[in-house]
């Protein structure tokens, strides 16, 4: 398993990382907007989830968002998670590179999409992403 994965941070560590105090982490996670530490009280501990929640709450809130525009979007996003395969469920999906880091997955049987639609969702996307590149240039 990958080191990153495995470390811990304790509540100062994290709050040095996030450049946040200790009990704004707390109140983050008093308001669910960051999970709970792992561990009994005296050895709580916090993990790599922890801190990208923490980055993620952080960038959020510098794009404007407010704390309760924050755990709203956080909640849609928990319920839009990808639904569980279920053990001998098989699935077809079409799996198309769009961009170093950005890949379009489609299941032609739940979206009831043809591969000719597919196939312009990509193209559509990928047009997209390099006129904003091309915009990022100037």
């Amino acid at each position: 398993m990958d080191k990153e994965q495995d470390k811990h941070y304790c509540l100062d560590e994290l709050a040095a990382i996030t450049n946040l105090k200790p009990r704004t982490i707390r109140f983050y996670m008093s308001k669910s907007l960051v999970d709970k530490p792992l561990g009994a009280r005296k050895t709580a501990y916090y993990t790599q989830t922890h801190l990208h929640q923490l980055l993620t709450l952080i960038h959020w809130q510098q794009e404007g968002l407010s704390l309760d525009e924050i755990f709203q979007k956080k909640a849609v996003l928990a319920d839009k998670s990808p639904p569980r395969i279920k053990p001998g469920e098989v699935v077809v999906m079409h799996r198309i590179q769009i961009s170093d880091g950005l890949e379009l997955n489609v299941d032609l049987l739940k979206t009831q999409l043809s591969q000719t639609q597919v196939r312009q969702l990509a193209d559509h996307l990928y047009q997209w992403l390099a006129s904003h590149k091309e915009l990022e240039k100037c």
